[in-house]
């Protein structure tokens, strides 16, 4: 073989249906990533409880009226009573016109500013450090806490402004101390910054309850 002939590589097979298979298969894969993620920030955050109702019609409804399968509605209890979250990948989110339709939803849904539908969208789901924070906390959202437990740390953040996790997990007696103050910030008793990374140094307060 001379060494200036040109290489010849077999050009590979493309099996159009299955790169088809293939990107719908990785786009689920995606979207029930991003579901347990909006999972996972609704039973975070205090201000919202995921409601246990048969609500598989009505999603479809939704998703058939905005025109897009791939949306993620929740049915959740939230400040001004029940509400549906909406939650738009970013493919959907972009698309101008099914985000029309989407905030036409919203407004409808909004004739007397009592909003029924919340809007978000994947980017502010993922953001960090706010995901690792929701993950973190809603891991503890179940966890049950001892009444003594809950008396010893509302004590100690209205007498102490200052108060850390760390001081906060010092006056339980729980096996897992952490958790059980995570687990009051989850069931909307006590507050921490989502924004900023969870330490021990992590400032604690008493949820203020708007009326």
């Amino acid at each position: 073989m001379l060494v200036d002939a040109p290489v010849i590589r077999p050009i590979p097979d493309y099996d159009g249906k299955q790169s088809f298979r293939e990107r719908q298969r990785r786009r689920q894969k995606d979207l029930d990533r991003l579901s347990r993620e909006v999972h996972a920030v609704i039973q975070a955050l205090p201000q919202y409880q995921l409601r246990d109702c048969d609500f598989e019609g009505a999603a479809e409804r939704l998703k058939s009226l905005i025109g897009s399968t791939e949306l993620i509605p929740i049915p959740v209890r939230g400040p001004r009573g029940v509400m549906v979250v909406v939650v738009a990948p970013n493919r959907i989110w972009y698309d101008a016109e099914i985000r029309k339709r989407l905030w036409l939803l919203r407004k409808s849904s909004a004739p007397k500013a009592d909003k029924t539908v919340r809007l978000l969208t994947q980017r502010w789901i993922r953001r960090r450090p706010f995901l690792d924070n929701c993950k973190l906390v809603a891991r503890y959202a179940s966890l049950s806490v001892a009444a003594s437990d809950r008396f010893s740390v509302l004590t100690l953040v209205r007498e102490d402004p200052l108060a850390t996790l760390e001081d906060c997990a010092a006056v339980i007696m729980a096996p897992d101390p952490v958790g059980v103050v995570l687990a009051l910030v989850a069931g909307g008793l006590l507050s921490i910054n989502f924004e900023t990374p969870i330490t021990p140094m992590s400032s604690i307060s008493e949820r203020q309850v708007e009326r």
